[in-house]
Formats: C-alpha cells, structure tokens, sequence
C-alpha cells in the first residue's frame, strides 16, 4: 500500500483505528541530515510503550499524577519515503492489541478522533457570533451528523477551540483588546462615550465608557451599581485592593464624570483586580 504523503497515511490509520477502537500516536520520525526533509514515520497505538520513569516519579508534584495508560501494546504502522519514485509506502504494519478496545460509538472520545474539522470550526464562529450557547451548538452539530451521538468531536473539544479564538482576539494584552472593542462601538455610535488613563508606564489606569441607552438610564433611575471582581482573592489581599479601588478620589473621578454626562457609568476598570461598573 502507499500514499502520496506523510499526512495521507496518518489519516488512513487514523480511520481505521477508529472503525477498529484504538487511540493513534505519533511516534519515531526520521530526518535527512542536510536538509532535514522526513523520510520514516512510525504511528503507534496510545498504548505502546510505558510512560517515562522520569516524567512519574517526580518529589512535591503540584499536579495530581495521571493515571497510567500505557500497556506495552506492540500494534503500529511504519512508512518511509521512496525518494526515486516520491510516494510513500508501508515499512512494517502490526495488528495486534493486548488490551481490549473501545466499542464503536466510545471511539469518538479517544483523543486522536476529537478532531474538529476546518468548514466545522468556520460554523463554531459563526453561531458563537450570533449569541449561540456552546452546549446549544454542540446540539447543531449533533443533529447534522448522520449519527446523532456522534458529531466527530466532544463538548471539551468545542470549549477548547472557543477559547483559543477568544485568547488569540487578545495577543497584544486584554487591555489593549478592550479599548480597540470600545473604540469600534465610539465609531458606530457618536453617543457613546470612552475616557481611559494610563500611567507613566503605558499601563492602563482606569476606563471609563457610557453608551446612549445608559444615559437614558440614568437621567430615570439616576444610580450607581458596584460590581466587585475580588472574589479569588484571600481575605488579605481583598483588603489591600479594597484599599485601593474604594478611595475618595476614585468615586470623587465617577462623580465628576456623572456631573458632566449626566449618564449612568457602566464602567470604571482600575489597574487592581477589582473593577467598577454601573
């Protein structure tokens, strides 16, 4: 058997241990010297081997250790390059299991199938950003596959994904994400208002922002609310920043503000871990 490429072949096996019920790893590859251009790949099933007596036996681990789930399974398949003919073909293919395997509808919890698929990621952004819950698009994507119970990925899969799109919107720091986003809506609407400070070192020292419908808001109801974000804090740390954040000049600064706008605050974001809104 051969495949035009490396990641053909991977995706060969990769569904046919899933048919079959077993996790795929990657594991030996092999390089040429000059130009570093892989000539051998060897996939293993996730329990080939036994885990690394260094990585096991670690003195004051700070994380649980996971449970052991290698079993010197022997099952795998070998390919390597021909470089004459450019294709690739299998070296070595082993069978065999010495543990038991998944049943069919369990294999979609194995690591290597919890794959979410480009056009399926392209549709996870786009129902997120028309305000979908993730358990409500997991149950989209349930009802779209042939299979209901399988929709060739798992919930944590769809978490996990959601929340990288999210930390890769804020690579140059969450501040600088929030005012880009308050700057977006001052664009739009010439009611809205936004005033930030930062410090002597570029920091950002507060942040204060109003939209339209608050100012309506508070010329009824004319209050302030305060929500308070120290909740992972211990109780020393809560004083300190209560400190802080809860001074005479901070709700003298909010004050000034509600007098020139007139408007309900919606936000005032001190560099502490504490945040006021309104």
């Amino acid at each position: 058997m051969t495949f035009e490429s490396e990641e053909d072949s991977y995706n060969f096996y990769n569904a046919y241990d899933k048919k079959k019920g077993f996790n795929v790893r990657k594991d030996i590859v092999r390089r040429e010297k000059k130009i570093g251009d892989i000539f051998y790949r060897r996939f293993v099933c996730s329990k080939e081997g036994i885990r690394d007596p260094a990585t096991r036996d670690i003195k004051d681990r700070k994380r649980r250790e996971r449970v052991e789930t290698r079993e010197y399974c022997g099952a795998e398949l070998s390919i390597r390059l021909d470089k004459q003919r450019g294709i690739w073909f299998v070296d070595n293919f082993v069978d065999d299991h010495n543990h038991i395997l998944t049943t069919p509808d369990e294999s979609q919890f194995l690591r290597s199938h919890g794959k979410i698929k480009d056009h399926q990621k392209l549709e996870i952004v786009r129902m997120e950003s028309m305000g979908l819950r993730k358990h409500h698009i997991m149950d989209v994507f349930q009802c779209m596959s042939s299979d209901r119970a399988d929709a060739g990925f798992i919930d944590k899969d769809l978490y996990n994904f959601s929340s990288r799109c999210k930390r890769s919107g804020i690579v140059d720091g969450d501040a600088n994400a929030t005012i880009r986003a308050l700057k977006a809506r001052k664009d739009k609407n010439p009611e809205f208002f936004l005033e930030f400070r930062v410090d002597k070192e570029g920091h950002l020292k507060d942040l204060f922002w109003c939209d339209g419908q608050s100012q309506m808001d508070y010329r009824s109801f004319d209050d302030v609310v305060v929500f308070d974000n120290t909740y992972r804090m211990n109780s020393c740390a809560l004083e300190e920043a209560a400190a802080r954040i809860f001074t005479f000049a901070n709700f003298q600064l909010v004050q000034e503000q509600l007098q020139k706008l007139s408007t309900h605050v919606l936000g005032m974001i001190p560099t502490s871990n504490a945040a006021a809104e309104g």
